[in-house]
Protein backbone atom coordinates (compact mmCIF):
# COMPACT_ATOMS: atom_id res chain seq x y z
CA UNK A 1 0.00 0.00 0.00
CA UNK A 2 1.09 3.16 -0.74
CA UNK A 3 1.57 6.36 1.50
CA UNK A 4 0.64 9.72 1.32
CA UNK A 5 3.27 12.34 0.93
CA UNK A 6 3.82 14.71 3.59
CA UNK A 7 3.19 18.09 2.02
CA UNK A 8 3.88 19.70 5.70
CA UNK A 9 0.66 20.78 6.47
CA UNK A 10 0.01 20.16 10.45
CA UNK A 11 -2.41 18.14 11.89
CA UNK A 12 -3.38 21.43 13.78
CA UNK A 13 -3.58 23.39 10.42
CA UNK A 14 -6.25 20.92 9.33
CA UNK A 15 -8.37 21.11 11.92
CA UNK A 16 -8.49 24.84 12.12
CA UNK A 17 -8.75 24.93 8.28
CA UNK A 18 -11.66 22.02 8.72
CA UNK A 19 -13.49 24.21 11.46
CA UNK A 20 -12.52 27.61 10.90
CA UNK A 21 -16.12 29.10 10.22
CA UNK A 22 -16.94 27.73 13.90
CA UNK A 23 -13.88 29.51 14.83
CA UNK A 24 -14.96 32.44 13.82
CA UNK A 25 -18.40 32.25 15.22
CA UNK A 26 -17.15 31.91 18.75
CA UNK A 27 -14.30 34.32 17.54
CA UNK A 28 -17.17 37.18 17.12
CA UNK A 29 -19.93 36.15 19.65
CA UNK A 30 -16.83 36.59 22.51
CA UNK A 31 -16.57 39.74 21.13
CA UNK A 32 -19.69 40.81 20.88
CA UNK A 33 -20.03 40.00 24.71
CA UNK A 34 -16.61 41.84 25.30
CA UNK A 35 -17.77 44.90 23.59
CA UNK A 36 -21.51 44.88 25.54
CA UNK A 37 -19.62 44.09 29.04
CA UNK A 38 -17.77 47.19 28.62
CA UNK A 39 -20.64 49.86 27.77
CA UNK A 40 -20.87 51.60 30.92
CA UNK A 41 -24.02 51.17 32.38
CA UNK A 42 -25.23 47.30 30.50
CA UNK A 43 -21.44 45.94 31.99
CA UNK A 44 -20.76 48.05 34.88
CA UNK A 45 -21.69 51.07 36.78
CA UNK A 46 -19.09 53.36 38.83
CA UNK A 47 -21.45 54.10 41.79
CA UNK A 48 -18.40 56.16 43.44
CA UNK A 49 -15.24 57.89 42.73
CA UNK A 50 -13.48 59.95 44.85
CA UNK A 51 -10.29 61.57 44.22
CA UNK A 52 -8.30 63.90 46.85
CA UNK A 53 -5.75 66.20 45.84
CA UNK A 54 -2.36 65.14 47.44
CA UNK A 55 0.52 67.45 46.59
CA UNK A 56 2.55 67.80 43.59
CA UNK A 57 6.02 65.77 42.09
CA UNK A 58 8.24 67.49 40.02
CA UNK A 59 9.97 65.61 36.74
CA UNK A 60 12.37 66.48 33.95
CA UNK A 61 10.63 68.47 31.52
CA UNK A 62 10.59 68.23 27.61
CA UNK A 63 13.69 70.11 26.72
CA UNK A 64 16.98 70.98 27.93
CA UNK A 65 16.59 73.09 31.23
CA UNK A 66 13.38 72.63 31.90
CA UNK A 67 10.91 71.38 34.22
CA UNK A 68 7.39 70.00 34.59
CA UNK A 69 5.09 69.38 37.91
CA UNK A 70 2.55 66.31 38.00
CA UNK A 71 -0.52 66.98 40.56
CA UNK A 72 -0.68 63.41 42.83
CA UNK A 73 -4.51 61.93 43.78
CA UNK A 74 -5.40 60.05 46.26
CA UNK A 75 -8.74 58.20 45.98
CA UNK A 76 -11.28 55.44 45.63
CA UNK A 77 -13.18 53.83 43.12
CA UNK A 78 -16.41 51.89 43.55
CA UNK A 79 -18.18 49.85 40.46
CA UNK A 80 -21.24 47.54 40.24
CA UNK A 81 -20.57 44.96 37.55
CA UNK A 82 -23.94 43.25 35.77
CA UNK A 83 -23.93 39.59 36.89
CA UNK A 84 -25.29 38.00 33.79
CA UNK A 85 -21.92 39.09 32.24
CA UNK A 86 -19.66 38.78 34.97
CA UNK A 87 -20.89 35.40 36.70
CA UNK A 88 -17.58 34.57 37.83
CA UNK A 89 -16.73 37.94 39.43
CA UNK A 90 -20.41 37.81 40.75
CA UNK A 91 -19.76 33.63 42.31
CA UNK A 92 -15.80 35.09 44.21
CA UNK A 93 -18.29 38.07 45.63
CA UNK A 94 -16.83 41.07 43.45
CA UNK A 95 -20.08 42.14 41.73
CA UNK A 96 -19.02 45.51 44.21
CA UNK A 97 -15.24 46.36 43.62
CA UNK A 98 -14.04 49.12 45.75
CA UNK A 99 -10.45 49.97 44.91
CA UNK A 100 -7.76 52.30 45.95
CA UNK A 101 -5.60 53.72 44.28
CA UNK A 102 -2.90 56.58 44.17
CA UNK A 103 -1.46 58.72 40.53
CA UNK A 104 -0.12 61.67 39.49
CA UNK A 105 -1.56 63.12 36.80
CA UNK A 106 -0.42 65.53 34.24
CA UNK A 107 -0.25 69.21 34.89
CA UNK A 108 -2.96 70.52 32.86
CA UNK A 109 -5.32 68.08 34.46
CA UNK A 110 -6.40 70.07 37.26
CA UNK A 111 -9.64 67.50 38.17
CA UNK A 112 -7.33 64.51 37.12
CA UNK A 113 -10.26 63.20 34.58
CA UNK A 114 -7.48 61.49 33.33
CA UNK A 115 -6.66 59.34 35.70
CA UNK A 116 -10.36 58.79 36.85
CA UNK A 117 -10.88 57.18 33.07
CA UNK A 118 -7.23 55.07 33.49
CA UNK A 119 -8.26 53.85 37.03
CA UNK A 120 -11.79 53.05 35.39
CA UNK A 121 -10.48 51.28 32.82
CA UNK A 122 -7.92 49.13 34.92
CA UNK A 123 -10.65 48.29 36.99
CA UNK A 124 -12.69 46.77 34.17
CA UNK A 125 -9.32 45.01 32.58
CA UNK A 126 -9.52 43.21 35.72
CA UNK A 127 -12.72 41.83 36.06
CA UNK A 128 -12.66 41.12 32.09
CA UNK A 129 -9.49 38.68 31.96
CA UNK A 130 -11.00 37.38 34.79
CA UNK A 131 -14.22 36.28 32.81
CA UNK A 132 -12.85 35.60 29.82
CA UNK A 133 -13.09 31.72 30.14
CA UNK A 134 -17.17 32.62 30.43
CA UNK A 135 -17.22 34.64 27.77
CA UNK A 136 -15.28 31.65 25.50
CA UNK A 137 -17.48 29.42 26.73
CA UNK A 138 -21.02 31.47 25.91
CA UNK A 139 -19.75 31.87 22.27
CA UNK A 140 -19.04 28.22 21.49
CA UNK A 141 -22.15 27.55 23.30
CA UNK A 142 -24.33 29.81 20.72
CA UNK A 143 -22.13 28.65 18.01
CA UNK A 144 -22.65 25.22 18.64
CA UNK A 145 -26.47 25.81 18.96
CA UNK A 146 -26.56 28.41 16.10
CA UNK A 147 -24.75 25.02 13.79
CA UNK A 148 -26.90 22.59 15.21
CA UNK A 149 -30.22 24.25 14.83
CA UNK A 150 -29.24 24.50 10.83
CA UNK A 151 -29.08 21.21 10.39
CA UNK A 152 -32.11 20.39 11.38
CA UNK A 153 -34.58 18.94 9.24
CA UNK A 154 -37.26 21.83 9.68
CA UNK A 155 -34.59 24.31 8.83
CA UNK A 156 -33.52 22.62 5.36
CA UNK A 157 -36.70 21.89 4.33
CA UNK A 158 -37.69 25.84 4.39
CA UNK A 159 -34.11 26.73 2.90
CA UNK A 160 -34.74 24.39 0.08
CA UNK A 161 -38.27 25.53 -0.43
CA UNK A 162 -36.67 29.55 -0.76
CA UNK A 163 -34.34 28.11 -3.28
CA UNK A 164 -37.71 26.60 -5.21
CA UNK A 165 -39.43 29.38 -5.05
CA UNK A 166 -36.74 31.75 -5.78
CA UNK A 167 -35.69 30.01 -8.60
CA UNK A 168 -39.30 30.05 -10.01
CA UNK A 169 -39.53 33.91 -10.58
CA UNK A 170 -38.25 34.79 -14.11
Amino acid sequence: MLEQPDYGVSARALFIYKHRKKIYGIALFTLALVVIAIIPGAGYKVTDLELYQGGAIGGGGVGEGSHTVNRLFNGYIQVEFNPALYPISFLMGNENVLRKFRGAAEFWDYEGEQLKEAVTLGTLFIELIRNLPYFIAAGLLATLLTTKLSKTPVIKRLTTKLKIRRDAWP
